[in-house]
């Protein structure tokens, strides 16, 4: 039981290869093969147990962690202290982790109460993105670029429109996804309608602007509008909890159980 930490990029492997290895919360897979417990829920660290690097990672990957290991600059996560010593279920801290954990468990419950799903299943070619999502492993360019995208595509492209149209009482044939949500939530009389559709409206434009096309001259500028946070894992942060709390607080309007979502 003698903890032993590691930089966050020592996940980034497993992250970039989701046909292989699932990173969840808590836990590192490598399909059947192997698994071991981790504390990914340390804001600056990976902390995994000495025991289970050496029980539970074939030697090729406890060479691998090695490189990365480093000395800790803080003690274990809450989570990890409650879950391993305490004996007691504890939700994680991280903004990514309850993002993903929000956004499962409401798809699950939303369709069980309603009959019909808010967000579509991706394609095939889009199911490493969820497996994916994550706060950026360090404050690179390229990691908050392909998170955000990451994010938008859950949130925005994943939108089911044909079914959210089918739910609304007026058509509008050039109506599409976020307005078409705008007017079903205003239908179901949920009070944050404004709040949450301009968060994605600013997702949907920080993707464009900045991690989907080329940077034009306007990209220093968009930044500055959109009050985008100059470390983009603070961004990042801002923006899962703004998800999570949209997830939740609908899921609350609508009787969802399960919610309101917390870390409890």
């Amino acid at each position: 039981l003698k903890p032993v930490f590691f930089r966050k990029e020592v996940l980034q492997k497993y992250y970039d290869n989701p046909d292989k290895y699932t990173v969840t919360d808590g836990r590192l897979r490598c399909g059947s093969l192997w698994s071991v417990q981790i504390d990914n829920d340390h804001p600056d660290q990976v902390m995994v147990f000495l025991g289970d690097l050496g029980r539970d990672l074939p030697e090729v990957e406890r060479d691998y962690w090695a490189s990365f290991n480093v000395v800790p600059t803080s003690g274990m996560s809450e989570t990890a202290i409650r879950r391993s010593f305490l004996a007691q279920f504890a939700g994680p801290k991280s903004a990514d982790l309850q993002f993903k954990s929000a956004y499962q468990q409401f798809n699950r419950r939303f369709a069980e109460v309603t009959g019909w799903d808010l967000f579509r299943a991706p394609v095939p070619a889009d199911e490493h993105l969820y497996q994916r999502l994550r706060l950026p492993l360090n404050g690179s360019q390229p990691e908050f670029e392909g998170q955000l995208f990451s994010l938008t595509k859950v949130l925005v492209d994943f939108l089911n429109e044909g079914e959210i149209g089918r739910q609304l009482t007026t058509k509008s044939p050039d109506e599409k996804g976020i307005d078409k949500l705008r007017r079903w939530m205003t239908d179901q009389t949920y009070p944050h309608v404004d709040r949450d559709i301009a968060f994605l409206k600013r997702l949907q434009k920080l993707r464009s602007k900045v991690a989907a096309h080329r940077k034009g001259s306007d990209y220093e500028r968009t930044l500055v509008e959109e009050g985008v946070d100059d470390d983009p894992i603070a961004e990042m942060t801002k923006l899962f909890n703004s998800g999570t709390a949209m997830l939740s607080d609908l899921a609350v309007h609508l009787g969802i159980p399960g919610f309101p979502f917390d870390d409890e």
